[in-house]
């Protein structure tokens, strides 16, 4: 979430009206704009937009509404003293590790594993706007954050759900007939069951489901007018 310190009071000032909103632009979104912010202490503001505080956000807005003659809070004027924005993460432990003798390289895999668990929820691996209200995890798409969440955390009930959600072989996801994203899906399921082990889940429902998807996609890669735009 979006968390603020200010010595101005933003909320009680007689010449100053403040709200926030989410948006993916420079426009307030449906449902994610607030009259104010939520204040903590003495000079501390958050923005709040549910319970959870997860927020999937791409850009945050400040607007401030200046009520009096001319553009100005009065003498003082408005004093942002610090701004940040706060991250809240799935309770889970390191499985796998990394070293290398460069430096850089080691830095990289933390990195990458660490941005991993910042978008890791209860039942998914969090798109940017999925709190949002208006994306969803489209099949293929986390190819490779599935793959280093198996290297660095082994979280196999939740990548198989993931999996099985984005599953269109047995029903219709969100951009299944995207060229390159039923590939990276097939190759996610691949990655689990070499983490995993799961033979019974491999060849019930995915391996199937594998080769029920590949087979649609032959056709449309061998297509003279194939359009390599959506190749990702």
């Amino acid at each position: 979430w979006m968390e603020l310190i200010s010595l101005t009071d933003l909320l009680n000032h007689p010449n100053l009206r403040v709200r926030a909103s989410l948006s993916e632009f420079d426009l307030a979104y449906p449902g994610k704009t607030k009259p104010s912010l939520t204040k903590y202490g003495n000079h501390t503001y958050r923005l709040e937009t549910n319970d959870e505080l997860y927020e999937g956000v791409r850009f945050t807005w400040l607007y401030f509404e200046f009520l009096g003659n001319d553009d100005s809070a009065g003498d003082e004027g408005i004093v942002i003293n610090d701004i940040s924005l706060v991250a809240k993460v799935k309770p889970i432990n390191y499985t796998g590790s990394f070293e290398s003798s460069d430096a850089n390289l080691t830095r990289a895999w933390y990195t990458g594993a660490y941005g991993v668990r910042l978008n890791m929820e209860e039942n998914n691996f969090n798109s940017v706007l999925i709190e949002r209200g208006d994306r969803v995890a489209i099949q293929g798409d986390g190819h490779p954050t599935i793959a280093a969440s198996l290297v660095a955390f082994s979280p196999y009930s939740l990548v198989k759900t993931v999996l099985q959600q984005t599953d269109s072989g047995n029903h219709s996801v969100v951009d299944q007939g995207i060229m390159a994203y039923p590939l990276y899906w097939s190759l996610s399921v691949m990655d689990y069951y070499m983490e995993s082990g799961d033979t019974e889940t491999f060849s019930r429902l995915l391996a199937k489901d594998i080769m029920k998807i590949l087979n649609a996609r032959i056709e449309d890669f061998l297509s003279p007018n194939l359009d390599i735009q959506w190749f990702g």
